[in-house]
């Protein structure tokens, strides 16, 4: 079997060099292209395997797929503490401004967690509407998503003897302090745009049609409530909405790489533009 052609290089950036991962189908010099939106901090490098499976089955129907390392990560330029939210937006409408010219349309989106908002957000500067949006377990409130951060560190200092508390933190983020979470060092500024994130303020139209998978433990498939309520709440904006239900593990925090066959399978078929 043919395999695809990846072509990693760097790209000129907003603000330095932009490292992208164009992945194109066999034989194929232009076509439909993903651009794939990662995680935040250590969820892509969980991550990392599930993406490649998906650019690998997007290839094999055809579909050419656009991964960037967003500033500070990866191999782009910049280090986590210079991280922005404003940034990283402005960098996937470059990237994909990009692939578009070497051939490569923008077809459909793919979100996971944190970059289903940074998605959603960005969406209206694309360089094409996309035909179809998928999100992997969105994240729909910033402010919610940073605590739950922060308690990283606060579990770490509880285990150091250290006495933190995520009001603390926020304090010393607000005066204008860096602080390492989990090996990743938070600006003030980053965490005052994460603050602002509403998921339900950016779904609309411009995603076209929106596909929100979740990954479920319950064997039932059913969504959890808050989630369900939430898709209640942005159905008018969002008219051609449907959720999906895969039961797994959560890859994207577990502490072993995981891996749903399922989830890559479903969302290749969503992605793959009718012939």
């Amino acid at each position: 079997m043919s395999r695809s052609a990846i072509e990693p290089r760097f790209i000129d950036g907003p603000r330095g060099k932009l490292f992208v991962i164009l992945r194109k189908p066999p034989g194929r010099a232009s076509g439909p292209c993903v651009l794939l939106v990662p995680p935040f901090a250590e969820e892509m490098n969980k991550s990392r395997r599930m993406f490649t499976l998906l650019a690998e089955g997007l290839a094999r129907r055809g579909v050419a797929s656009l991964l960037p390392d967003l500033h500070g990560t990866g191999d782009s330029a910049g280090e986590f503490r210079d991280a922005d939210w404003d940034l990283w937006k402005a960098e996937l409408v470059q990237s994909s401004g990009w692939a578009a010219a070497a051939g490569w349309r923008l077809t459909g989106l793919l979100g996971l967690r944190l970059g289903c908002a940074l998605a959603a957000e960005s969406s209206a500067e694309l360089p094409a509407r996309p035909e179809r949006s998928v999100f992997w377990q969105p994240v729909s409130e910033g402010e919610r998503f940073v605590t739950q951060f922060l308690r990283v560190r606060v579990a770490a200092s509880m285990m150091a003897d250290q006495k933190e508390s995520v009001s603390d933190l926020r304090k010393q983020l607000q005066s204008g302090a860096t602080l390492e979470v989990a090996g990743y060092e938070l600006s003030g500024r980053l965490i005052a745009q994460l603050d602002r994130v509403r998921l339900a303020d950016s779904i609309g139209e411009r995603l076209g049609e929106l596909h929100w998978m979740e990954v479920v433990r319950d064997p039932s498939g059913s969504l959890p409530p808050a989630t369900e309520r939430f898709l209640q709440s942005v159905r008018e904006r969002a008219t051609s909405l449907f959720e999906h239900t895969v039961s797994g593990e959560p890859f994207w925090s577990s502490t072993e790489i995981v891996v749903l066959p399922e989830l890559i399978t479903r969302t290749v078929e969503l992605l793959t533009p009718p012939a």
